[in-house]
């Protein structure tokens, strides 16, 4: 996936200007994936970040592992924010999945019917007679 400024970048440029600058193009855009590979974290983090690094769900910067939370990187994106308020959503208003609990329901009446229905064939099954060992001639 390109970067759109170095698309837009690129498209300006007249197809002369980049044959006669391409060394130029090439070192500029190397330049460029350096710093993108750099945590994005304000205060000066050089980290690199493209073997271990992570991308913020919410502000969707790139940062090392170090600053990788947003509560940490937020004091400059308002990630932390964010984070409240999602958390805050989600702990007051749960997301209850119907489809398991109408599941659940049904699995408890069925096994109560299970357990009447196996009392009531015991119920109903006849004593076998006693033989004490001795034998009817």
């Amino acid at each position: 996936m390109e970067n759109k400024t170095v698309t837009n970048v690129i498209n300006k440029i007249s197809n002369d200007e980049i044959e006669q600058n391409q060394e130029k193009l090439e070192q500029v855009l190397k330049n460029v994936k350096k710093v993108d590979d750099t945590c994005d974290y304000q205060a000066g983090c050089k980290q690199k970040t493209n073997l271990m690094g992570e991308t913020c769900p919410f502000c969707k910067h790139r940062y090392c592992y170090k600053h990788s939370l947003p509560e940490i990187h937020g004091k400059f994106t308002k990630c932390d924010e964010l984070v409240k308020k999602k958390e805050r959503e989600e702990f007051l208003h749960p997301k209850i999945d119907t489809r398991k609990v109408a599941e659940q329901v049904e699995h408890s009446k069925a096994k109560k019917n299970l357990e009447s229905k196996l009392k009531q064939m015991q119920l109903e099954r006849k004593a076998k007679p006693s033989t004490s060992g001795k034998k009817k001639k």
